[in-house]
């Protein structure tokens, strides 16, 4: 049962909207300090518009991650997941000694290391894909470059650093939950709980990673696909992360739909809106 001390915590909605004013701030910075990317004088138009949303897209959702991560590390009083888990669950308690937790630390090993080799996988065939992006456009840019090869190369680029990073974070991820299958002389819960737990970074990071990359591959040819597609992340996934056990949601189910839907259509508006003056 869940204790009335994660209740006591405040909803991350009273923290929600400075996070989102930092994100546009940090967002027109970048714009403003790399037209290289954007145009040679930042200004809203058909070309620079949709770049501009997914900056400010992409930065939303890295702060809300960054905000969702330090919770615990920095002791927010914020009801997240990771919070949540940290008080509650039975498997993160680093102080019991309970060996009947062994059985259920190796069934959620052996379920996420499945799920994490479809998603290594997908991260190579990913990097690959981007790396083969990113050798036509240099051969194909030898003779213009501008914001649009900019913009694809930046992207290609990020696309393949995350893809890498994740690609390594993931394997060693599946190498700690590999080890709690050992049998141990002696202390198997403390060896097996410490390996789960070690496991838990590299895994969460390494999954935030191939969505960035994924996202930024996307971004490289289609900036307002890629910008709908993080809208949708956010939107879905901030009751995922902030979790609203307690309070009866019903009654801002409407307003909460309009928001997701005001969210992902604003950059498929954008594109269409691009294609029709074209």
């Amino acid at each position: 049962m869940i204790k009335k001390d994660f209740r006591a915590r405040r909803r991350p909605h009273e923290y929600i909207g400075h996070v989102f004013m930092a994100s546009l701030m940090i967002a027109l910075f970048f714009i403003i300090s790399v037209p290289g990317i954007f145009e040679s004088t930042p200004r809203i138009d058909g070309a620079s518009t949709g770049k501009m949303i997914f900056t400010t897209y992409i930065t939303s959702y890295i702060l809300i991650i960054f905000f969702y991560f330090i919770s615990i590390e920095c002791d927010i009083d914020v009801q997240s997941l990771r919070r949540l888990l940290h008080d509650e669950s039975l498997l993160w308690d680093r102080e019991s000694s309970n060996t009947d937790r062994v059985p259920f630390f190796r069934e959620k090993a052996k379920t996420t290391i499945t799920a994490l080799a479809i998603i290594i996988a997908a991260s190579t065939l990913l990097s690959t894909r981007a790396y083969e992006a990113l050798n036509q456009l240099n051969i194909g840019s030898g003779k213009l470059i501008n914001s649009d090869s900019n913009w694809q190369i930046a992207m290609l680029y990020a696309s393949i650093i995350f893809s890498c990073s994740s690609f390594i974070l993931l394997v060693v991820a599946v190498d700690a939950l590999d080890t709690t299958f050992n049998q141990f002389n002696g202390n198997t819960d403390k060896i097996v709980s410490y390996y789960y737990r070690h496991a838990v970074y590299p895994k969460y990071f390494g999954l935030v990673s191939v969505i960035l990359s994924f996202v930024f591959y996307i971004a490289s040819s289609l900036p307002e696909i890629a910008s709908a597609a993080v809208g949708l992340l956010i939107s879905v996934g901030y009751y995922h992360w902030f979790p609203n056990i307690y309070e009866d949601i019903s009654t801002s189910r409407h307003f909460r739909f309009f928001v997701c839907v005001t969210i992902c259509l604003l950059p498929i508006a954008v594109l269409i809106g691009k294609r029709v003056i074209s």
